[in-house]
């Protein structure tokens, strides 16, 4: 090659085309049920937010895993990548006239063979955020609360397999028996796959 010789058209285009080129993956996931706190406060009582449908999704490598001990978590199939996880959660109280405070949190599980195989699971942090309701009236639009996150994951397999879950807690509230309580409609999170 010489400094007079031009790209021609179809070289720039492949060199374009390899330059960009990449895999679009992506879920976004919603709820047909809700999930309600315990009375009790504290992460320790966590439960699980009970994604089961894939409202929106392209590819393969990201999906509600079906599997029994693994409902309502997320499973990656690709062994590594950057993935973007961005959640929204609304919420209601169960009781009115008090304060509540709720948590919502994203973890990561690794699967355990020891003895009798079990899920351990870890926070993701800085994952938590949280949701202040006001329960002033029956019916009051003050009792509704609502919370979005979201954080970078790295995942890589390597010789462990990987869930995760995004689970829901009474942090504090103004009456003992005060439950939080998901609202479907306000309630969604989309994973997609940067790198």
């Amino acid at each position: 090659a010489t400094a007079n010789n031009l790209a021609t058209a179809e070289s720039i285009k492949a060199y374009v085309d390899s330059q960009t080129h990449t895999e679009t993956e992506f879920l976004m996931a919603k709820c047909t049920a809700i999930a309600t706190t315990s009375a009790t406060n504290g992460e320790a009582y966590a439960v699980i937010i009970p994604f089961n449908t894939q409202a929106v999704d392209e590819g393969t490598d990201i999906i509600i895993s079906q599997v029994t001990g693994e409902e309502n978590n997320f499973r990656i199939t690709s062994t590594t990548g950057t993935y973007l996880f961005q959640w929204n959660v609304a919420a209601n109280t169960s009781v009115y006239n008090n304060r509540l405070t709720c948590g919502v949190k994203l973890q990561i599980g690794t699967y355990i063979e020891e003895g009798e195989p079990y899920w351990e699971y870890a926070d993701i942090d800085p994952s938590h955020c949280y949701i202040y309701n006001r329960a002033v009236t029956t019916g009051g639009i003050s009792r509704l609360g609502s919370t979005a996150g979201s954080i970078l994951v790295e995942h890589n397999i390597g010789d462990t397999d990987h869930i995760y879950r995004l689970v829901f807690w009474k942090d504090t509230s103004s009456t003992a028996t005060t439950k939080g309580i998901t609202e479907i409609d306000g309630t969604q999170i989309t994973i997609r796959k940067l790198t």
